[in-house]
């Protein structure tokens, strides 16, 4: 039996047009181009395309083609930002189908950064958010977008995509402090991987460094049990407190890569007694 374009099950569809789909690159954020053809063979597969297209989207980087002429052509990522934008805002079912958001931008600029926070809000049921960069006045509007996601995967990078994410060099920005981020993490239940890559926190106390308080510990034993990986490599200190704060909330840690203080022996001791089942 052979089966006609229009015959064919949207889940085979599915599944064939995932090889279509290149693999991401960390320092390469560009759509999905090679979907949108399949977005005009038919009714039957416009709506499969559409939904491997939005499912996943990747935006920021510059890129040169070559239009139906021969002619070279810049494509400023800013541009594709401000379009996507403009779509997910007006056009509620695009923004529904987006779960994972890869965004960056080539050199950190507010206008930019304010765009990745709408993105943000528009994709409601986004669970999987990859940001390169954020300039330092919008980042009080990303923590207020980030706390009403219902994420499983968060990397924030505190450079741009131009510099090359190493942690000694590029053109480093500032990030959210170790406070904010750990005061985030109960808005995420289902929450599995938390990274924090270059950049340096802001909002430092008087010692060099944000804590986290001892009374935010009420009321949120094991409110981040999903959460196994956790990886903070902005030059951030673990303390007594911030160690005491992580192991009340996620006591299912399986990998941590961080930083810790001084003087932190017997809490660290008591951290690890509550991961020994899942180091």
């Amino acid at each position: 039996m052979v089966l006609s374009k229009s015959d064919t099950p949207p889940e085979l569809l599915d599944r064939i047009f995932q090889y279509c789909e290149k693999s991401p690159r960390y320092n390469l954020l560009i759509p999905q181009l090679r979907l949108h053809p399949l977005l005009l063979v038919c009714k039957n597969w416009h709506g499969v395309a559409e939904r491997g297209l939005y499912r996943s989207v990747s935006i920021g980087s510059d890129r040169t083609i070559k239009d139906k002429n021969g002619e070279v052509k810049l494509i400023q990522g800013r541009d594709r930002c401000r379009r996507f934008c403009e779509t997910a805002e007006s056009n509620a079912k695009i923004a529904y189908l987006v779960r994972d958001l890869s965004l960056g931008c080539e050199c950190i600029r507010p206008d930019e950064s304010e765009m990745h926070v709408r993105i943000i809000r528009a994709c409601r049921n986004v669970e999987s958010i990859n940001l390169r960069g954020c300039d330092a006045t919008i980042l009080d509007d990303l923590k207020a977008a980030l706390a009403k996601s219902d994420l499983t995967s968060l990397v924030l990078w505190g450079t741009s995509l131009q510099d090359d994410g190493d942690f000694m060099s590029g053109e480093s920005r500032p990030m959210l402090a170790l406070s904010e981020i750990l005061t985030l993490l109960p808005n995420w239940p289902r929450l599995e991987t938390i990274s924090v890559v270059t950049g340096h926190p802001r909002d430092e106390d008087e010692d060099g460094y944000a804590h986290i308080e001892t009374s935010d510990l009420e009321g949120l034993e094991r409110a981040c049990p999903a959460l196994r990986y956790i990886s903070i490599r902005d030059g951030s200190t673990f303390y007594s407190r911030d160690l005491a704060f992580l192991a009340h909330i996620a006591p299912n840690l399986e990998v941590v890569h961080i930083f810790i203080g001084l003087k932190c022996s017997d809490v660290l001791r008591a951290c690890l007694g509550t991961w020994s089942s899942s180091l």
